[in-house]
């Protein structure tokens, strides 16, 4: 995949660089950030949801507590008119039976939303009003369980009571005790749906669905028509909080909210299912000015790839095969046309000035180097001369052997050495080794004519490989035989050289000659008492075109005592 990209990167340049880079940093960054924008908002929906729709079963389960604990209280009726005094009799009378079902039926009367009470003794006698038939013997299976709760009520749901499926009754029984503990019977009171349905549909909500479950699950009640039986997976709901709320996945697959408020006097749930793709897709609606602002946001990024396309991908791609064209061998001077705008357009500009510069440059150099061959020619020619003095000299040279004139001899050679190393053109590998030979030629020369000197010469030997100009310490060394002894008049004295090496290279040449004023000499260079000094000159010249201002040379001198030049150069080496 890196070589792929390479390619692409290759084959289509900074285009290929932009687009990828507006795609990590402007697209990629965009999606990430609506994803987790609408990330929060989904959470943020969930968890207010969650406690919207729990605060609002709690609502529900606190009305159907309150009507449970109000029926409750209302069954008490047995209590307060004399039922149990008739129940604790053996044997009762006609005219017992008919006050128990008055007051039976008076109580039932009083109870908000009862359909029918019965009572029914040990013996299995009915005493009731708007009883059917059915009820008693259809609560026989619970009847040890209503036994048990010891006079607590006891809350049941049956359907089909009256012939109909559709709704369902809520019955509360309770078991009737004598002043002495006694069970004496148990009390039915039939209550309508309208105990449940007033307190769910105060609820008005079009994204929940509202049921009431038992323990097990079992729908008693649901708001969704004809959902009314069946059974609700509630174990996701924590059995230990009174109201609590979960993400949960139904049975058909699908995400929802599922919000509990368990009633306790019952141990029923009032539940709410929120379908969370549906909630969603009808919260998003608050999201459309974000969709919007998002669009916006795409579609100015669309145009501002459209006018890097226009206005910098296309020229450049234009300017980059101009100049592959000019690169692959096209030298002569070409023109292209204006490309692109402000800083592009002015790149075609220069391009174009380019061109016909480097043309001018190339013809320059053309003709640089016909003149420099040239003069390698006349260089060559001019080689012919020395080589014939070379060769003359040598006879001299033998002709002074066989005759044994040794100082001839002597002359001759060092003659010969000074005139090859004057015609050397490899300036590149002259070193300080060589400009001492050539100084002692040259002294063997002069001490032949003046006679009243001697050379002493102190260097290192890895100062003698160094690089340095020629004839940089020659002219020195000849101002002091010529000038600084006087043409002669000096006797028996000493010219010294000193050279070593430490992070610069240093040079001393001393006489004990006549000496001179340096400031006078430095007033007017041109000419002192007679004799010219631009020897002296060139060299300081040299040395600053060569090697720099930070190297140069240090004339210190007085009349009548000598002269101490010292030179400051800088450490080259062969390889250097």
């Amino acid at each position: 995949m890196k070589k792929g990209i390479e390619e692409l990167f290759v084959r289509h340049g900074i285009t290929a660089r932009i687009i990828l880079s507006y795609i990590l940093f402007v697209i990629v960054p965009f999606l990430i950030m609506a994803m987790v924008v609408v990330n929060i908002f989904q959470d943020y929906i969930y968890s207010n949801l969650g406690n919207a729709t729990m605060d609002a079963m709690s609502s529900a389960g606190f009305q159907i507590s309150k009507e449970i604990r109000k029926r409750k209280e209302d069954s008490m009726f047995v209590y307060y008119n004399d039922i149990i005094e008739f129940l604790c009799k053996e044997e009762r009378t006609k005219e017992d039976k008919d006050a128990i079902e008055k007051k039976i039926s008076a109580g039932m009367y009083a109870t908000e939303g009862a359909s029918g009470a019965c009572v029914v003794d040990l013996q299995g006698t009915v005493y009731g009003k708007g009883v059917y038939a059915a009820i008693p013997s259809r609560m026989d299976i619970y009847q040890e369980e209503i036994m048990a709760a010891g006079g607590k009520c006891c809350w049941y749901v049956m359907d089909n009571l009256y012939g109909k499926a559709s709704e369902n009754k809520y019955i509360l029984a309770r078991s009737l005790k004598s002043k002495e503990g006694k069970t004496v019977g148990i009390l039915y009171i039939i209550m309508g749906d309208s105990l449940v349905t007033d307190a769910f549909e105060q609820l008005n909500s079009d994204y929940s669905i509202r049921y009431l479950l038992d323990e097990d699950g079992n729908i008693l009640y649901c708001s969704q028509e004809g959902n009314n039986r069946g059974h609700l997976d509630i174990t996701a709901l924590n059995p230990k909080r009174i109201s609590d709320y979960q993400l949960v996945k139904m049975e058909n697959g699908k995400e929802a909210v599922m919000a509990s408020r368990r009633i306790w006097e019952t141990g029923w749930y009032c539940v709410a299912v929120i379908d969370m793709k549906d909630m969603m897709w009808s919260t998003l609606k608050l999201l459309r000015p974000f969709g919007l602002i998002s669009v916006i946001y795409v579609l100015f990024l669309f145009l501002m790839f459209y006018m890097l396309r226009r206005y910098v991908f296309r020229p450049l791609g234009k300017l980059k095969r101009s100049m592959d064209q000019y690169a692959c061998g096209e030298l002569q001077a070409m023109e292209i046309e204006s490309v692109g705008v402000g800083e592009l357009q002015s790149l075609s500009g220069h391009f174009n000035s380019m061109t016909v510069r480097i043309e001018n440059l190339i013809q320059d150099y053309r003709e640089e180097v016909e003149e420099k061959n040239r003069q390698r020619l006349l260089t060559l020619s001019a080689q012919l001369t020395p080589h014939f003095i070379y060769n003359a000299l040598n006879t001299i040279k033998w002709v002074a052997v066989l005759n044994h004139q040794e100082n001839v001899q002597k002359l001759i050679e060092s003659l010969i050495q000074i005139f090859m190393n004057a015609s050397r053109v490899d300036e590149e590998g002259y070193t300080v080794g060589d400009e001492i030979r050539l100084i002692e030629n040259y002294a063997v020369i002069q001490k032949a004519r003046f006679m009243n000197f001697d050379l002493t010469i102190e260097m290192e030997e890895a100062s003698s490989k160094l690089r340095i100009k020629k004839l940089i310490i020659q002219p020195i060394v000849e101002n002091a035989i010529v000038h600084g002894l006087g043409r002669g008049k000096v006797q028996n004295t000493v010219i010294q050289i000193k050279i070593w090496a430490d992070n610069n290279l240093h040079i001393l040449v001393e006489d004990h000659g006549v000496g001179f004023d340096v400031e006078k000499w430095r007033s007017s260079p041109e000419h002192t008492e007679g004799h010219t000094n631009i020897g002296i000159s060139n060299v300081e010249k040299m040395i600053q075109m060569e090697y720099g201002e930070a190297y140069g040379m240090q004339i210190e001198s007085r009349a009548g005592e000598g002269t101490r030049v010292t030179y400051l150069l800088p450490v080259i080496s062969k390889e250097d």
